[in-house]
């Protein structure tokens, strides 16, 4: 096959290498959530953003990346092309994950004075919404990209 695909087995390594990833990412986190749930006395959690983007990346990499290479093993060049976009589009998500989630506990990411005290809460909104919405085009651009 021509262009710029790897084959089956470089993709599935990589795929199953951020599904391992993303499961072991986001079960601290749940973790972590009901821990912060049971402590405070609240009585529903939230997912943040950038949870939801690690769950994106878990979904893509594996329903659109294995899960064809595993079914329908014998059509192999729609496969490798369905997959490695998934790959693509769910390496991007995962690689976005730490600036989402440097976003959702406010730190100092840029070396700026990220003080809660000194902005509003309508400017952290923003600044979390343009990472995660930053993660999503590019993991969209991606898979668009490896399509093709």
């Amino acid at each position: 096959m021509t262009g710029p695909y790897a084959d089956a087995s470089a993709i599935s390594t990589i795929l199953g290498l951020t599904v391992a990833a993303s499961i072991t990412m986001l079960a601290f986190r749940l973790q972590r959530e009901l821990g912060v749930r049971d402590s405070h006395g609240v009585e529903s959690t939230w997912i943040p953003v950038a949870d939801r983007l690690l769950i994106a990346a878990l979904l893509i990499a594996s329903l659109f990346g294995l899960l064809p290479l595993l079914l329908w093993p014998h059509v192999f060049g729609s496969n490798i092309r369905l997959s490695s976009s998934a790959c693509a589009a769910s390496v991007v998500l995962l690689a976005i994950y730490p600036l989402a989630i440097f976003a959702h506990y406010d730190l100092n990411v840029f070396g700026r004075n990220m003080n809660r005290q000194n902005r509003s809460a309508y400017n952290l909104a923003f600044e979390y919404a343009y990472v995660a919405l930053g993660g999503i085009a590019a993991a969209v651009a991606a898979f668009y990209t490896w399509l093709r």
